[in-house]
């Protein structure tokens, strides 16, 4: 593998990790329906998604904040 081959591979990664997220696959990051999810943004409890072209997505990091958030507001609290 040369240098050039090295600098696309990480393009890709860099890519990958920046990828924009479907209304399913944040449901199934976040554990719930793709319909608890629509209730979530509507009730201003989760993020609004972008709108591209008719799409909707989120973008990763919107998400692992709305989960590093939930895990510190549960911190100390008992679970069922």
């Amino acid at each position: 593998m040369n240098a050039g081959d090295s600098k696309v591979a990480d393009m890709g990664a860099v890519a990958e990790s920046r990828a924009l997220l479907s209304k399913r696959m944040v449901a199934v990051r976040l554990g719930i329906c793709s319909r608890t999810l629509e209730r979530l943004v509507a009730s201003g409890s989760f993020p609004r998604p972008l709108a591209i072209a008719g799409a909707i997505r989120w973008e990763p990091w919107v998400v692992e904040v709305f989960i590093e958030r939930a895990r510190k507001s549960s911190d100390g609290k008992a679970s069922p």
